[in-house]
């Protein structure tokens, strides 16, 4: 019972600090320093620059490979952190059930 807990408790940890790489990832291909970044800011965010890194809008830019390959990132990581972030939100969730039935069992 003891390994299972040990290896749920690895398996979440992984999964919170690959989805914390892809946030930081993310800011980084933004350009910004806020990685406390809502959902709702940080999908903006990559809205805009994709726009501002789309090949079709850098047609005489010299940095238009460049900007492609950074696209083609952004789009990789983005898909990453929208993968990992209900794994995220559902691994709380768990982890403050487990804490309450603990408790609960302590308690008696």
């Amino acid at each position: 019972m003891e390994d299972t807990e040990n290896n749920d408790s690895n398996k979440t940890d992984n999964d919170i600090n690959n989805l914390q790489k892809c946030i930081n990832e993310s800011c980084r291909l933004l350009g910004c320093n806020k990685t406390a970044l809502t959902y709702k800011e940080l999908s903006s965010l990559v809205k805009k620059r994709s726009i501002s890194f789309s090949p079709k809008n850098n047609n005489n830019n010299p940095r238009r490979e460049v900007l492609a390959e950074q696209l083609k990132e952004l789009e990789e990581v983005w898909q990453l952190y929208k993968t990992l972030r209900p794994v995220a939100v559902m691994i709380k969730v768990a982890v403050i059930v487990n804490s309450l039935e603990r408790t609960k069992q302590d308690r008696n």
